[in-house]
């Protein structure tokens, strides 16, 4: 009896299941699940279902949005009609390739999918006999249009702002700090999140803030960062910003000095061509082959436009990248100029900085060459005099009084020249050798400062270095090459005055010379910027001392600080 009982249900159960098998199911939703706003025409959402012969006449398809209880697409086979929603841009005419009069459009395209179409969507097909739904989210994500990372000192406390706009949808994001001297990120996880909503677009403008004690950061210099990303769209950028904890030293000796040689320069032209001339038609006069200009001076002109170059990109990379963060905070606007121009009013005034600066520069180098090729025209002309006074010496050719008057007079003409020259370029020479060891302090105050090691300050240091090594070895070169022709004239006019005393000239031209003679012993000749650049090795220690003395000082007072 058990056994007969038993037949109904086992077939019971075969009908339910066979039903099962038969009923109207959907199978598959296809949705992509992230689309960057603007970055397609189209998106395909697809909605597989399977159905039997008896439910097919009566069959209906539906595409819901969100919460909206109107459907965005309807489409009843049975009738072949389709509805469609003013809220969406469907392509009405697609087809399903491989789908039947059942299946065919089963699917909807959405034209040039934008944020708003974000959401949840829904596929529902139903028929007289029962329905199947299945659902899906799709986000069409905006990248954010701007990112930016600054902070502010107040009242002992830094603020750090992370600020993205026109982001769709909230972006994850994170704030870290680099520590002095290392590349280990420590995450920031105190933090807040602000953020409005664009009526027009639906976009996101978010503030990630966090506040840190300044004792806190008072170790050193450090980087502060800000990461956004999108996990599901793969979408990260990362900014960083510079903080300093004391404000920059700002090193403007240089500057300066460039600045005045750029004044006296314009106020001193006419002098400066009027010696120059002079210059030439005495080293003309004496001997046709005599250069003011050297003639390694293209070369020189290449290596102080290179050198120009690579300082003003230095200070481009320096103000407008590695520290640009501190400034944009520290700058004080005016009183007439409203804060949201602040951007554009430090723009403005770094670009005046390092065009000053460049500015400075080519001055300086001007002033370079100036002084190294007339350092070397003179000292040719003086070695050529002593020379041609050598040469009478040995000719044994008897002295006339005609002889030295002319002799006594060129040396008079040349006593004349180098003076003006040095009365018109000694200042100038004087503002090159200030320039120069100003420069060699800015870069030991560069080097023991507990600055972040980025590529600008390592670059400045090594140009700055090289250049004024390089021009103190030259002009301290020639300044001695000066120095050295003038006592060699000198020389050289004891020994023709000794040969003029033996070829026993008469009382009256021996009165001359010995007149002569004491004009020509007492006389200066110097072309050295007031002696700034003639090697005294003597005075060797002592700079020395003075660099190592003023570098112990800047350490000490920095392991203070610190």
């Amino acid at each position: 009896m058990a056994e007969v009982e038993a037949v109904p249900r086992i077939l019971f159960l075969f009908l339910l299941g066979l039903s099962g098998c038969c009923s109207l199911r959907i199978t598959r939703l296809t949705v992509p699940s992230w689309v960057q706003n603007g970055s397609v025409d189209s998106v395909l959402l697809d909605c597989e279902y399977e159905y039997s012969l008896k439910e097919d006449e009566k069959l209906v398809v539906k595409w819901f949005h969100e919460d909206d209880p109107k459907p965005v697409y309807q489409w009843i086979p049975e009738l072949d009609t389709k509805l469609f929603s003013d809220k969406f841009r469907l392509l009405e005419d697609y087809e399903v390739p491989s789908g039947n009069a059942y299946t065919r459009s089963r699917a909807i395209v959405i034209q040039k999918p934008t944020t708003e179409m974000s959401g949840l969507y829904k596929c529902e097909v139903q028929s007289l006999e029962g329905s199947d739904v299945m659902e899906d989210n799709m986000i069409v994500y905006s990248p954010p249009t701007w990112v930016s990372l600054n902070y502010s000192i107040s009242a002992g406390v830094v603020r750090v702002v992370c600020e993205v706009g026109g982001v769709f949808p909230l972006p994850e994001m994170s704030l870290f700090q680099i520590k002095p001297k290392t590349v280990d990120r420590t995450p920031i996880n105190d933090t807040d999140m602000e953020y409005e909503v664009d009526e027009d677009d639906g976009s996101y403008d978010v503030e990630f803030v966090t506040e840190i004690p300044e004792e806190e950061l008072m170790e050193g210099p450090t980087f502060f960062g800000c990461t956004v990303s999108m996990e599901g769209a793969e979408y990260e950028k990362e900014v960083k910003v510079p903080y300093f904890p004391n404000p920059i030293a700002e090193k403007q000796e240089v500057l300066a000095c460039g600045h005045l040689a750029t004044i006296l320069i314009f106020l001193k032209r006419k002098s400066l061509y009027c010696s120059m001339k002079n210059l030439c038609h005495l080293a003309r006069e004496l001997n046709p082959t005599i250069n003011v200009g050297g003639k390694d001076m293209a070369f020189e002109i290449i290596f102080l436009a290179i050198a120009s170059a690579m300082f003003a990109s230095t200070m481009v990379v320096y103000f407008f990248f590695d520290a640009f963060g501190y400034f944009l905070h520290q700058i004080q606007l005016p009183n007439y100029i409203p804060q949201i121009y602040k951007f554009e009013y430090l723009f403005f005034v770094l670009c005046c900085f390092v065009t000053s600066y460049t500015v400075s520069i080519v001055t300086t180098g001007f002033i370079y060459l100036m002084s190294k090729n007339i350092f070397k025209a003179i000292g040719d002309i003086l070695g050529e005099y002593s020379l041609k006074l050598k040469k009478r010496t040995e000719s044994n050719v008897p002295w006339t009084t005609k002889a030295m008057s002319d002799d006594i007079g060129m040396f008079k003409n040349i006593t004349l020249v180098v003076n003006e020259i040095e009365d018109t370029f000694g200042l100038f020479v004087l503002i090159l050798y200030a320039t120069i060891m100003a420069a060699f302090f800015n870069t030991v105050s560069v080097m023991l400062q507990n600055t972040v090691n980025t590529y600008a300050t390592i670059s400045y240091i090594v140009w700055t270095s090289c250049v004024a090594t390089v021009t103190v070895v030259q002009m301290s070169r020639y300044g001695s090459y000066v120095t050295s022709q003038v006592q060699g004239l000198k020389r050289q006019m004891i020994v023709c005055s000794d040969e003029l005393i033996r070829s026993s000239q008469p009382k009256s031209t021996m009165d001359v010379f010995h007149y002569l003679f004491e004009i020509v012993m007492k006389s200066q000749i110097q072309v050295t910027g007031y002696s700034m650049f003639v090697i005294s090795y003597s005075l060797i220690l002592p700079i020395i001392s003075t660099l190592i003395t003023y570098s112990v000082l800047l350490l000490q007072l920095d392991s203070r600080h610190t």
